[in-house]
């Protein structure tokens, strides 16, 4: 079976920017660079001593960038009435570590096939002191930012119309099972929906930061990329998928909002999407993803 062809090589720009990073993922896959590599790995030893023994301040704050998004009445709970956050499962570690590799992986491999004309960052610091409030942590992490350094190169790579409307990205890297990568793969992202999970609200509040703020102002518009990686089959690739900035900007109104929300609005997320969203709230008794998801049923057999 042939090699595909390389990046480098492709004699039409590609329509988008997920086509891309798919490209560069699955090249730097067959042929990494050694020198990517070893940077990767050196950063994802000190991202497992964070998730083994977690030191930094800003990791115990309530609401942050990948916990509030979804549901205003998650930071009332954590935030005004001081409801502790539920334990984590045990043996979860080994999740986030598996998490954490896959990510570093993912990031070596694009350095290796990305053309020259644009530069990637990995884990970039964000300050999001705009979006979030005073009592949420003040900075995140972004995973992946790629910035466009030589216009003229890059049509090379990318349509036009991308290098005019979107020149730069950031992702954010999501390692799911292989059912949830599939569904990932054909949602919907025209549309603002639940995001029960803040998936959206986490990318966007990264894409609305101070941090990229400045980096738009001198680099222009920046396409926010929801990156799924299927941990059960790894080598079936990545599925980027591209939010669209109608949709970021409602993504940020809504995250910003519900970030900073100091009322008891009651089950809000449970009340307005219902069943679309009961494996996060739980429901009947049921165990939910949410962090204050016993709370907030309490509060909801109160309420009728």
């Amino acid at each position: 079976m042939p090699k595909p062809v390389k990046v480098k090589d492709y004699t039409h720009p590609f329509p988008n920017w997920a086509e891309l990073l798919s490209a560069c993922w699955a090249e730097g896959m067959d042929e990494m660079d050694p020198e990517a590599l070893g940077v990767q790995m050196a950063h994802c030893h000190e991202e497992l001593s964070r998730t083994f023994f977690p030191k930094e301040e800003e990791d115990r704050k309530f609401t942050r960038p990948s916990r509030g998004s979804q549901c205003p009445q998650m930071n009332y709970f954590g935030r005004v009435e001081g409801v502790e956050l539920g334990e984590f499962p045990h043996g979860i570690q080994a999740t986030f570590a598996l998490g954490h590799f896959a990510h570093a992986i993912g990031y070596a491999a694009l350095a290796s096939a990305l053309p020259s004309c644009f530069t990637l960052y990995s884990e970039l610091k964000a300050d999001v002191s705009n979006i979030m409030p005073e009592d949420g942590a003040q900075s995140g992490t972004i995973d992946l930012v790629i910035v466009t350094q030589d216009l003229e190169e890059a049509k090379r790579y990318l349509a036009p119309r991308v290098l005019e409307e979107t020149p730069n990205c950031l992702g954010d890297f999501k390692t799911m099972t292989g059912f949830s990568w599939r569904e990932h793969r054909k949602a919907d992202y025209t549309v603002l929906g639940p995001d029960a999970l803040g998936y959206k609200g986490q990318l966007c509040t990264y894409w609305g930061s101070n941090t990229v703020q400045e980096l738009r102002g001198s680099h222009g518009e920046f396409a926010p990329i929801l990156i799924g990686v299927n941990k059960e089959s790894p080598h079936q690739g990545i599925a980027p998928r591209e939010i669209p900035q109608n949709v970021a900007k409602e993504a940020l109104v809504r995250a910003t909002k519900n970030f900073n929300n100091d009322s008891d609005v009651g089950p809000w997320l449970f009340n307005r999407f219902g069943k679309e969203v009961a494996f996060f709230c739980g429901a009947n008794g049921r165990r939910g993803y949410c962090p204050v998801y016993e709370t907030c049923q309490e509060r909801r057999k109160a309420e009728g």
